[in-house]
Formats: C-alpha cells, structure tokens, sequence
C-alpha cells in the first residue's frame, strides 16, 4: 500500500500503481540522479480506501454523469471530494505511513498527486492536481494525503477529462511522500526551447526559495537561455523576484516573504550554476530519449531534482521557412533517430547534388549560403522552402498540389502559392522542360553501363579485405572509399530519383488531361524483377522445400532461432541450411534498417533471415510473392490496355513511350536503391575496422562509437587535424544528442511557416483520410506496430498500421492485407512494396497509430485514401 522509492524500483508490478509522477522520480533515482528520498501511496491504497469507507465506485459514479450538464457534474464531483476528505485511513496504510516517517526523524515532506493518466505526452495533467510543500508529521500529513486524493475529483481534473476525450473510469490516483528540500534556490528547466524550436538550447527560471512562487506566477523569475551543445550561456534576463516563499513550522508550512530591492536585483543563478544544471538536465533529456521539462531545487550547496515530465507542446517558430522529412522518413534517413555519422554520409552528397541538379534543369540559378538539408531533433529534414523558390518560375505551380503529392503538412488556406501564367513564368517553364528533357536522357544513358561498373567493383570489395593493412596506408583508403566510391555511389542514385520524381510529375500532368475512368496506380505495379523483392522470391522457394517434407517442417519449426543460427555457423549443410547460407551471402547487405549504418546487416547476424524463414511456415500458399506480381503485372497489362484505347490516336505513341520510362525509371529506381545498400554494408564494414583502429589509439571506448563522429571530424582525426581528446569530446556530445531524442516523436515538417492545425484528416467521426497508393479494398483487424521491432506480433491477414515502413520490412508484407501509414506517397517504399502484392494501401494519413487501436476492425479504401473505422 506504502513503499519506498527503493522497494518499487525493485517491483515491476508496484510501478504499475504509483502514477507516472512517481516513476519519473524513480526512473531518476535509478539513474543515480540527485533526487530527495521518499516512497508512494499506490493506486491499490486508493481503492482500500475507498472501500474500507465503503463510498462505492466512485469514478464510475464520474463516468457516467460525464454526459451530463455541467453543473450536475461537477456538484457531484464535489460531493465525492468532500467524502474523501472525511474519510478514514485503513490502519494498515497508516501503520506502513508511520513506519517511513519513523526511519525519517525530524524530516518535512512534500506531498504530491501522482496520477495514473498525468505526464503522458501529449495528455500531461501539468496543475491539475493538488500538491503540499513542508508538511510535518500527525493529522496534517494525513489531511494532505486525503486532499491529494480527492483533486482527482475536482474541477480542473474533470474538464481536462471531458475536453480531451478521456475515460474518467480508466482514472486513478497514487500520492508520493518525499523529502521536503528547503530551498534557497528553485525553477525549472525546459531541455529544448520549446518556444522557438532550438534543440540544443535550454531555457532555464529560478527564483529565490522554494518554487511554488515561480509556479503559481506569483512573481516574474530570472530567464535563462543555454546551449548545452556547445557550452555557451545565450541569455540571461533578470526577473523581478519580488516575493520568497520559504518553508514554516505552522500550517498551511509555507509562507511569502518580500525580498528586497538589492535582491530582486541579485540574479539566482551564476554561470557555473546554470552549466552545472543543464549538464544534470540534458542527461535526465538523454535517459529518456525525449525532451523534458524538470523542477529543481538548491540547497545547502547541492541541486535536488523534485520532478520531471516530458515536454507536451513544442513551436517550432524560431527556425525560419519549411523544412520536411518527406521521403527521408518512409524507408530512409529520418525514418529513425540517425546518427551524426550517418548524417553525415547523407549530407556530402545531399549538399552537392540537389543544387547540381536544380541549376542543371534551370530551377535555379546560384546556391551560395543556402543549407539544403540540416538535423534537427536527431532527425534529417531538407528544405522544401528553397525547392518551392525555384519551382514559383513555373507557369501554373500550385504549392497545394506539390505538398499533397508529397505527403507535406499543408498551413495555408487554399491553393497557397499559384504561379500565373506570363511570358515570363513560360519562358522559364520552356527553359526548364527543355533541360529536364536533357536530363532524362543523359540518365537512360547512365543506367546500364553504371549498373555493369558498380556490379564488378562490389564483387571486387567482396574479397577485399583491409584487415592487414598498415594504419597509415588503411586510413588513406577509407578516406578515399568514401569521398570516390561512396560518393559515386549515392550521388548517381539521388540523381536517378531527382528524374524519376520529375518524369512522374510530368507523366501526371498528361494523365490528368486523360477524360476516362483509369487507375494510375495498376499503370505503375508489377514490375518485374525488382531488386527488393528478390530476396522474398528466393525465401519463398526456401519456405516451399521446407514445407514439403514433414521431417524438415518439424525441425525447423521445433528449433529456436538460436538453435538455427549455432547450426548456420557450424556450417552444417542439414535441413536446407546450405540454401539459407546461400541466401544469407547473396543478401547479406540487407538489414531491418537498411539506413541505419549502426543496425547489423544479415550477413553480420543472421537471425532476423531464421525468423523470418520460421514466419514463412505459417503463411498459405495464397501469399505466394510470384503469383503476386505475375497478377499485378496482369492489371498492369489491362489497365495499360485501357490507357492508351483513352489517349487521342495522335497522341498515343507519345503516352505509351512515356509509361514505358515512367516504368523504366521506377525499376532502375529500386536497382540503383539495391546497389546502394551494398555500398552502405561496405561503408559500415570498413568504418567498423576504422573504429578497431580508433579504439587502439584510445578515441572511442567501444566500436559504436564512431558512428557519433561526423564523417569529415573522422577525416580530421585520420589526418591529425582533430586530437584524441577533442575526438573523444565530439564523441560524448553527439551521443547525447543522439540519446535526447531517440524515443521522440519529432513532427513531418519543421519551421516557423508551419502553424498549429488540426492534425487529423477527418471527413467524418469515422473516415480518416490519406493518400491512395495501392489499390484494393480490404476489411480486417488492425495491429498498430511501433517499429520493426515490434513487427513480430505481425500475423496472416492483419491490417498493419504503423508510422513509416523501411525496406527491411518488406518480408513481413506476405502476412499483410493491407496498409496505411502516417508518412510517404506514391513512390514510397511502402507504396512500391504493398503494389507488387497487390494489397491495398493508404499513406500520409496523420496520427493514425494514435487514433487506432490493436484489435480494431477497419476498412481501407485504396481507391479513394480513406480509412473507414468499422
């Protein structure tokens, strides 16, 4: 009923009952923070209480008056509080209660509400319970404790229920008893500036004596702006501080004291103070992977931290123009927390090619100073603000049309931005399309030969190894690898997908002119052969043999996939496992996050390929991939049949020779995508030896740490430019970057343009709208999976509602019947992948994991984009 912070950090089942208050200070004990000692009243104590008062269910009682008028509501409320009030403590509860304050002589407590529902995200609760500062032993204690736990029932508690669609039933409340810190100093900390949107400055307040001044805004506290990153105070703002509240002997233990003018004109914090915090804050930031907001206190030399929860709200206005993950996050770079190494990759061509290109087809006509693409949030965003510059030239350029096709927020009322049409605006249109044409033809040039050429060096790199080079003569070939060979690699793989995105444009524009009844998507499916599906043709064959031989299926369903995997790497030849090993060689590029360079490929640990072998036991030979495509490379046909009888005779030869390259550049798309993820498994091997050779040279602890060293500082370090020491400094700051947002839900798009709207896309209580990708409709139950790790619970014929798919996912797409996700378009991997099996498929549908739940019946409409809520 009552335990210590200890014994509930010990039990998994009692910090299911202490309210999320209380597992933050728990969590931050465990971490070996400064937190006051203290223990909680659970949830279970609540309901003893409750019940040994025999006062009924009372927050069913809430429950079903929720519908009620308001009045009616919350005079019942009030009634319930007030019995609550009266009520009397179980003497087992008080017994435990006593106990604690006993091993505590002399101490004072603070006496907070815990909610069950409170610091959950985007649903905080912040002030809406009560709490109690400097309360002392006896009745007061126990008073407290009863009012903590009637503010469930109170005014506030019940309007954020009723506004924010929360089952009051579902409500529950626990009380923490900690430690009462005498402050001389207090305030907060917000780990990121919530205000402006910059992830590596906090803003810091602090007034004199304890915080409840600061926070009930009795008095205006110090302001405080520090860059954590780059140890650097920004700001510091005096506030008024013309009040102290400081801790008493008598009731209510607080009491406000005027401070004087020398005082209010003192600042709370000195320099080494605000670095000394931030540095306690931004580990408490990256322990939890999100950012937070933390109430400390200060005494007797010593900073206590007395709560934490995450940061709710969070505007983005001080990072100017637009800036989106769209096709950096379904299958690729923002699709998780990216590390700066791997940033870094993306950016030296990112940086080089997208201007080249955008000067090459006339859209624009110099670069200087402008950054095409930057990390925020630990996440890679490019600038659409600055493509949307050169794309106004265009005659009839419509912002609407461009965001929506690619999955972008629209803030604007409207079409937005339309270009007219001028001689001007068509000059610059002719200028354009006329290098466009050039360029599309230079790139069918390239492919082939390209192809051919990577081909030969990937098998050379294959049997390469640098294992025995000398250190010197190593460092110049990594150097040179990636500035030559990687950069080759992913530059001529951006500019294919530059063309495609383009051609495809172009390709629509003609289609939408086309006045029949014609399905765009069957245009773009079964194409055939296509690099991502085959690995999932070859495991099929694998799941074939399996399953038609008793003996076999028996074993490999009996065995663990530790088992298996022990077995692959005796190198035993038993149960088929020679084709496994063969498919394992000739996919060991692959991985479950192919842009992740941290994430281990198939070849490196090969127990990803046995579970997904063991998946493929259970799946009817209905799912077969290869009839899959072989149908939709059938609706192609029909569908193509129909397009060009629709096209005016004239116009026919022209259309079908562009739904040829439009499916030509969507092949070579995917190749090119598969040649770089080979290139991507030779870039982590070659930086893992790197890593060997920096941990000798005493650089990095561990091997993983490189990945937090920027590409071009590791050419520093390689060619003396950057120390030991400064490297190993690098190294720490950037893995704390990386931690502080690796469990944050970080926005699609980004910067001062974007404006708070309505994150759902609804055209009813139960229509979600989205981007139609694949066609189909389909109704099921729904598994709302989080990431790729999560995609085991996956079973035949489930719905899979997640954020964003990655090409590691892929094999899981045999079990499907259907997707929807809350990123990509048409292009998509998700999109590609749920075509070629001919699942239906709807995408950029916002907030839909938050909307749905698992075990949900829905219908997706791949037709139209929606999902119906059944």
């Amino acid at each position: 009923m009552f335990y210590t912070f200890d014994e509930i950090n010990k039990d998994t089942d009692l910090r299911n009952k202490v309210g999320r208050k209380s597992e933050s200070l728990i969590d931050m004990m465990a971490w070996g923070l400064p937190v006051p000692s203290g223990g909680c009243i659970t949830t279970t104590a609540f309901k003893e209480f409750i019940s040994h008062n025999k006062f009924g269910f009372v927050t069913e009682i809430i429950h079903k008056h929720m519908q009620d008028d308001n009045q009616k509501l919350m005079d019942e409320a009030k009634r319930i509080g007030e019995v609550i009030i009266n009520g009397e403590f179980p003497s087992i509860l008080k017994e435990r209660i006593e106990g604690f304050i006993a091993t505590n002589k002399n101490a004072c407590f603070a006496v907070r509400s815990s909610g069950t529902k409170e610091d959950m995200g985007e649903k905080s609760f912040a002030g809406q319970y009560c709490s109690f500062l400097n309360v002392r032993t006896g009745n007061e204690l126990y008073d407290a404790i009863k009012k903590c736990w009637a503010s469930l029932f109170n005014k506030r508690v019940i309007s954020y229920c009723k506004n924010n669609g929360i089952a009051f039933n579902d409500m529950s409340i626990a009380v923490i008893l900690q430690e009462m810190i005498p402050a001389e100093k207090s305030g907060v900390i917000f780990t990121v500036n919530s205000l402006k949107g910059y992830d590596k400055e906090m803003i810091l307040e602090a007034c004199f004596g304890v915080g409840e001044a600061l926070v009930s805004g009795e008095i205006t506290p110090d302001h405080y702006c520090y860059d954590w990153y780059n140890k650097v105070e920004t700001k510091r703002k005096l506030g008024d501080k013309k009040i102290s509240i400081i801790p008493v002997n008598e009731p209510p233990f607080t009491k406000s004291i005027s401070n004087s003018p020398e005082k209010q004109k003192e600042f709370v914090l000195s320099q080494d103070e605000v670095k000394e915090l931030a540095e306690i804050a931004v580990k408490i930031q990256a322990a939890y992977g999100f950012p937070v907001d933390i109430e400390w206190a200060k005494f007797d030399g010593k900073f206590y931290v007395v709560q934490s929860r995450p940061i709710t709200k969070i505007s983005y206005s001080g990072i100017p123009g637009e800036w989106t993950t769209a096709d950096f996050k379904d299958g690729g770079v923002s699709s998780t927390v990216c590390s700066q190494f791997m940033w870094s990759l993306y950016e030296m061509v990112w940086e080089i090619t997208m201007p080249s290109y955008l000067k090459k087809v006339n859209l624009i006509d110099k670069s200087n100073g402008i950054k095409w693409g930057d990390m925020f949030f630990g996440r890679p965003y490019w600038n659409v603000h600055e493509i949307k510059g050169g794309l106004k030239r265009l005659p009839g350029y419509n912002e609407r049309i461009f965001d929506e096709e690619l999955g972008i927020k629209v803030c604007y009322k409207g079409n937005g931005y339309v270009t007219k049409t001028t001689p001007k605006s068509i000059w610059a249109g002719l200028k354009v399309l006329t290098a466009l044409n050039k360029s599309i033809k230079d790139q069918n040039k390239v492919c082939i030969p390209f192809r051919e050429q990577q081909k030969k060096k990937l098998n050379e790199l294959d049997k390469f190894d640098p294992v025995a080079m000398k250190r010197k003569e190593f460092f110049k070939f990594y150097e040179k690898f990636i500035k030559e060979e990687y950069f080759l690699s992913e530059s001529t793989y951006f500019y294919l997908i530059f063309n495609n995105s383009n051609f495809s444009s172009l390709f629509m524009q003609k289609f939408k002119k086309i006045n029949a009844d014609l399905n765009y998507l069957n245009l773009i499916s079964g194409l055939q052969n296509l690099s991502h599906l085959l690995p999932n043709y070859r495991l099929w064959k694998i799941r074939n043999k399996i399953m038609h031989n008793n003996d076999l299926y028996k074993f490999w369903k009996e065995k663990s996939i530790e088992e298996l995997v022990e077995i692959w790497r005796r190198g035993s030849c038993r149960a088929y496992m020679d084709d496994v090993r063969n498919y394992i060689n000739d996919f060991k590029y692959h991985s479950s996050r192919e842009l992740d360079i941290t994430v281990p490929r198939y070849g490196e640990d090969p127990s990803s390929i046995m579970k997904m072998v063991k998946t493929h036991l259970d799946i009817d030979d209905s799912h077969d991939p290869i009839a899959s495509n072989k149908k939709q490379y059938e609706a192609y046909e029909e569908e193509r049949a129909k397009f060009l009888k629709a096209v005016p005779f004239y116009k026919r030869k022209n259309m079908a020779k562009m739904l040829d390259q439009l499916r030509e550049f969507l092949w070579w798309r995917e190749e090119l995508r598969d040649l770089s993820t080979q290139y991507y498994y030779h870039v982590r091997r070659f930086t893992l030896i790197l890593a060997e050779h920096f941990k000798e040279m005493g650089i990095a602890d561990h091997v993983n740490d490189i990945f937090y060293l920027p590409v071009n500082d590791i050419f520093k370090v390689m060619n003396n430019e950057i120390l030991k020491d400064q490297a190993k400094v690098i190294i720490m700051r950037n893995k704390l970057y990386y931690n502080s947002f690796k469990n944050f839900t970080n926005p699609n798009e980004i910067g001062s343009r974007f404006v708070e709207i309505e994150s759902t896309k609804k055209t009813g209580n139960k229509i979600l709208k989205g981007i139609p990708c694949s066609t189909g409709l389909v109704t099921g139950k729904i598994k709302v999976i989080k990431d790729i790790f999560d995609a085991d619970r996956l079973e035949q014929g489930d719905i899979l509602i997640t954020k964003f798919t990655d090409p590691g996912w892929t094999s899981h797409f045999s079990l499907l019947a259907g997707v929807a996700t809350e990123t990509g378009g048409v292009l998509s991997h998700a999109a590609v992948i749920s075509r070629e099996y001919g699942i239906p498929a709807v995408l950029a549908v916002e907030n839909i994991t938050q909307l749905l739940k698992d075990g949900q019946t829905i219908t997706i409409d791949g037709y139209k984009g929606e999902i119906i809520i059944c």
